[in-house]
Formats: structure tokens, sequence, C-alpha cells
């Protein structure tokens, strides 16, 4: 782990003499130009997609002969879906779907077919993807707001963390609940991880009490750490060795030796990263996106560099989630906006307003709680006072 190795860096000696910075912006050599990154580059003029092109000589019917104008002609006049040219990504909004009160936190099944949201009232609601359709009808779970949610990496369960400082492990397909409620927490359970091996729950609260507990029985595990402020948001690793927690700060923890063990980083290492209400992990596990009021912010999990200058959006950032492909990311913020940046070229490409539940036509102003990827990357949700949005989502 980089955060680990972090520790025996000597700064001194010029350790992170590959990071290279402006006063615009910083990034690491090489980072956005690893091959990874080049399949969607903006591409020369005159360079084709490797599809096969009806016009070549190569399709099924035989090309007829022309001269050299007509054939500089035929191809001018090539359709564009054959010229690999940069398209611009953007959202399209699919549908709305009222709920009573506040929906507070969302998750995606990892098969993408359904959408679970945890409301102000303690209930659970869940929507069949892309339809529209209540998969699970609202069922109370908890006496108090529903805060954080998460399914299991295998899509059968669903655990849930409450305002009343208790967690919920229930059935995805009915919704009864399995184990619970939970206790170990003394005040409002504020977010909530699965380990994408399935073996794990970590649970964090607003007194900064950061628990983990069995998934598969939901006992309690030794393991306790106690921080200063509210622990905001939990992201691991998808391979299951460290998450991250957003707290006053950044805060790391590594599986080793058959226990989780706190792994602190030199103070040069993400230095500003202050005051984080969401966090994030790239596919790769290189990148760690977090939200600290209105900044938006990408480091290298290992060096603890910013690989990109930060996003000043215009309201405080709720929520974030990083896209399938690990280029993108989405915010949810205050006043409804929903925003999708580009981390490679730096720049935001598709903006939008949670829609009002009185007023369909009308972008309204409640704030975006929630925000989420489906896996396959082709729709956002976003929850926030009355409703839940889903998009249709082209970032190619």
């Amino acid at each position: 782990m980089a955060f680990a190795k972090a520790q025996n860096l000597d700064v001194s000696k010029g350790t992170f003499n590959d990071i290279q910075g402006s006063q615009n912006i910083y990034y690491i050599n090489n980072f956005f130009t690893d091959p990874q990154w080049d399949d969607s580059r903006s591409h020369k003029e005159g360079d084709r997609l490797k599809t096969p092109d009806p016009y070549s000589r190569d399709s099924l019917c035989e090309e007829p002969e022309s001269s050299p104008q007509s054939a500089s002609d035929n191809k001018r006049n090539r359709p564009r879906a054959f010229r690999k040219e940069y398209q611009r990504p953007s959202l399209s909004f699919r549908w709305y779907r009222e709920v009573p009160t506040v929906i507070r936190c969302l998750a995606f099944s990892p098969d993408g077919q359904i959408v679970a949201a945890g409301t102000r009232d303690g209930s659970i609601v869940t929507w069949a993807i892309p339809e529209g359709r209540k998969d699970l009808i609202p069922q109370k779970v908890h006496r108090d707001s529903i805060r954080a949610i998460a399914f299991y990496p295998d899509g059968s369960r669903l655990v849930t963390g409450s305002r009343d400082t208790t967690l919920s492990i229930l059935c995805a397909v009915s919704g009864s609940v399995l184990f619970g409620p939970l206790r170990g927490h003394s005040q409002c359970i504020t977010s909530i991880a699965v380990s994408p091996d399935g073996n794990y729950i970590f649970s964090g609260d607003k007194g900064g009490d950061l628990r983990c507990w069995c998934a598969r029985t939901g006992f309690v595990l030794p393991f306790r750490h106690r921080s200063s402020s509210p622990i905001n948001s939990i992201a691991f690793s998808n391979d299951s060795k460290w998450l991250v927690c957003g707290a006053a700060r950044l805060l790391f923890f590594e599986y080793q030796a058959g226990a989780w063990h706190f792994a602190d980083y030199p103070k040069e290492s993400f230095r500003d990263a202050k005051v984080v209400s969401s966090v994030a992990v790239t596919p790769d596990n290189r990148v760690v996106i977090c939200a600290a009021g209105t900044r938006v912010q990408m480091w290298h999990a290992e060096k603890g560099k910013q690989v990109a200058r930060e996003f000043e959006m215009a309201s405080k950032v709720h929520s974030i989630a990083a896209s399938p492909d690990g280029r993108h990311f989405v915010s949810g913020s205050a006043y409804g906006d929903l925003t999708v940046c580009d981390m490679r070229e730096r720049k935001r490409v598709a903006t939008t307003r949670i829609i009002n539940a009185s007023i369909m036509t009308t972008p309204s102003n409640i704030d975006c709680y929630a925000v989420a990827f489906s896996p396959d990357g082709r729709f956002i949700v976003g929850g926030g006072a009355w409703g839940l949005n889903l998009y249709s989502c082209r970032l190619d």
C-alpha cells in the first residue's frame, strides 16, 4: 500500500520528485498517459474506428468501381458513426419516482437491475432498472432516518445504518430482516461499506467511532477506531485490502496478518483533504476521490498527491461516486446540482438539477443527498427530498 510505504518516506530527499506542479494544476508523470487512459482519447482527424466499415472492400457487398473524385466525395459523406471522434458525454432524464419523504442514501445492486434507497422515515424502497417499477414496497426497517445503505457483493443482502444507532442486514429480495437491530454504536450511523470479498462490514458514526462486523453472521468484531470527527463516508479498494474513510481528514486502514490496522501517512500526503464529506475509489484502486466542502479532489492512493486540479462546485457536495471506467465521477450537491466530471480532461461534461416533486418540468433547489453509477455505467441515480431521479448516461 502506498500510504503504508509512506511511513518510511524521506521527503527531504525528494521522494516526490516525480510530482510536478504549477499554480493551476498538479499531476503525476505518466498517470493520465497510462495505456489504460488512451482508449478514449481524442483522435486526430482521419482516424477510423476499428468497427466494420460498410464502405470498405471487406464488406459483404462488393464495392462498385468509381473515379478518384467520387471516392473522395464518398469519403466525405460517410456517416459520422464511422469516424472515431470525441463525443461529449451527456445525461438524459429517464424518469422520476416520488417518495413521501427524503432519500438520504442510495445503492445499486451488483447486477445493476435494482436501486435501493434509504429514507428519512426509516424505510427502504427498491426500484427495478431501467423501467422504474417498485421492486419492493416501502417498509419500515428502523425507528429513525436511514443514513447509509449498501449491497453485498453477490446482491443477496442489504445492510442499512440508521440515526437510531443500529444496523440491520436484510434480504434483498423480500426485505425481511435477517440480522438486527445490531448494536455497537452510541450515535447516528453516517456511513456503511461492505468489503468486495463479502467478509466485512464497516460502519462509522457521527461521534467518530468506526466499527467492523462479520458480514456473514452480523457479529461485531474486536476492531475499533475512534476519531475526533464524524466518519462521513467509507470506501473499500476493489481487492478488499484497504479502505479509506472521510472525516476531518482522510483515514486509511489496511488488512494485514488477519486483522485490520490503522495506516497513517506523512503530513505532506493528502495535505488539503480536510473535512471530507464523501469518498470514492476508482476501479483500479489508484485514485481516491473526495469531496471537501464545495471542492472535489483526486488523490493518488499511493503517493498522496493530487493527480489533477481540484474541481470547484457551486455548492456543498454531499455525495460522489466513481464511474466504472475510472475516468469520470458524479457529484450530488446542495440546491439539487448533479454534475459529471471528466478527470482526465479536467472539465465538467454534464450538469443538471434533480426534478422537483411538485413541478416535473422545473428544476428544484432541493439538496441532492445521494448519487450512484450503475455497474455498467449506463445510468446515474440521484436522490433528495421527495424522490429519485434516473438518468441515462453516455460517457464514451
